[in-house]
């Protein structure tokens, strides 16, 4: 009989365990092939809880399960591009609402949420990294309370189109701010479009991360002679995050300090217009590390340089030096029982001329080459021996006539 079949089947499909509940306010896009109805494991669950979708309003058999995870069927991009809560696609459903236990009529969604500050990712140049904070939580529906959940999210964030240290999986165990989980995010783009893959239980979803371009400061060299001896060259660009270097569109000025007394050559740099990269000198000053920092507004950029002692062109004026003076027994009449002395003698005066000059080149302006390679060493060192001795003879020998 057709029609006591048909009314046994309204009565079975009239019973609680059949009965139709719906998803509260929300409305699903696309169609219910394009989602994935699965337990908080991945067991699928749509033969289970028979979900119909009509006009965009999702509604299940209410059974005794409470919590579901609905998952787009597609990997969505999205832009992370302000410090603000980005709710993601996707979610975990629930029919229990509030901390009293009793059960809803009607569909709760729990949606996962990320929140990176700050935004777009700030230079720090000191690690020459990128670095923003990176949160993760799931966010409670208005009046829902934050309920435990059957099973923790497992969340896993991979990386695409950048360098960096990925963190270990995430276990969200709850709604609410108390089961957030943060990381820091230090990272270097090798991209223009670097993202975030974050795949889990409730969403896989690709997020485009924003930075600010930022400047490269650059020494063409990581080693220099120290006391003023020798100047470095440095290239200063603005890069925009992946490196690719920005033309400037106007005429821009580049504040440079170093650390310690070394001078900045010429004292203002300046990025003209249509310039992608300036250049300036540094001349050195003492010994140890020297510190150039390279400001454009809020942009700061830091290289170091060595700067060395000058063991190569002091032994060379000291050899110099000694065979000026050994050379004075060359000279018509010279008695040779002088001749210890005036190679000490010219050992001595060498070094004084070797001071003078880098006195010389570090405050006067003289030319480097005197002093600061082995052959101008060598030269100075051998003429002031030479000379240096025969003034002294002639002094000594003045004094003692007195």
């Amino acid at each position: 009989d057709r029609a006591a079949v048909s009314a046994r089947v309204t009565e079975v499909v009239a019973q609680p365990e059949f009965k139709r509940v719906p998803l509260n306010t929300a409305r699903l896009a696309g169609d219910l092939k394009d989602w994935k109805v699965t337990d908080l494991k991945g067991r699928d669950l749509k033969g289970e809880l028979a979900p119909a979708l009509d006009d965009g309003k999702l509604t299940v058999v209410a059974g005794e399960l409470k919590q579901f995870a609905l998952k787009p069927q597609t990997i969505e991009t999205r832009v992370l591009d302000a410090a603000q809560v980005m709710e993601l696609p996707g979610g975990i459903v629930m029919r229990e609402s509030g901390s009293s236990g009793v059960v809803s009529e009607a569909l709760d969604w729990f949606k996962l949420t990320i929140l990176a500050s700050p935004l777009p990712a700030s230079w720090n140049p000191s690690t020459e990294r990128y670095s923003t904070k990176v949160t993760l939580g799931i966010k409670s529906p208005p009046g829902s309370g934050n309920p435990p959940l059957d099973e923790p999210v497992q969340v896993r964030v991979a990386f695409e189109g950048l360098e960096g240290d990925e963190p270990p999986p995430l276990a969200i165990e709850g709604a609410g701010l108390s089961a957030e989980k943060s990381f820091m995010l230090n990272f270097r783009p090798t991209t223009g479009e670097p993202k975030l893959l974050v795949r889990s239980s409730i969403v896989d979803i690709d997020l485009k991360l924003k930075a600010v371009s930022r400047l490269a400061l650059r020494a063409l060299r990581q080693e220099v002679l120290g006391f003023g001896l020798e100047r470095v060259a440095f290239s200063v660009s603005e890069v925009q995050p992946h490196g690719q270097v920005v033309e400037n569109q106007g005429r821009i000025p580049v504040s440079v300090t170093v650390s310690g007394r070394g001078r900045v050559e010429p004292e203002q740099p300046v990025f003209e217009e249509g310039e992608a990269v300036t250049q300036f000198n540094v001349r050195s000053s003492g010994l140890g590390e020297m510190e150039v920092q390279a400001r454009v507004g809020d942009s700061v950029a830091v290289a170091t340089v060595v700067q060395r002692f000058p063991t190569g062109p002091l032994l060379a004026v000291l050899i110099g030096g000694a065979l000026g003076g050994y050379a004075r027994r060359f000279v018509k009449g010279a008695p040779t029982v002088k001749l210890g002395r005036w190679v000490v003698e010219g050992l001595v005066v060498s070094v004084i001329a070797f001071v003078a000059g880098v006195l010389g080149v570090g405050n006067l302006g003289l030319p480097s080459a005197i002093v600061a390679t082995e052959a101008g060493a060598f030269l100075t060192g051998a003429f002031a021996g030479f000379v240096g001795v025969v003034v002294l003879e002639k002094l000594t020998a003045a004094f003692g006539r007195k």
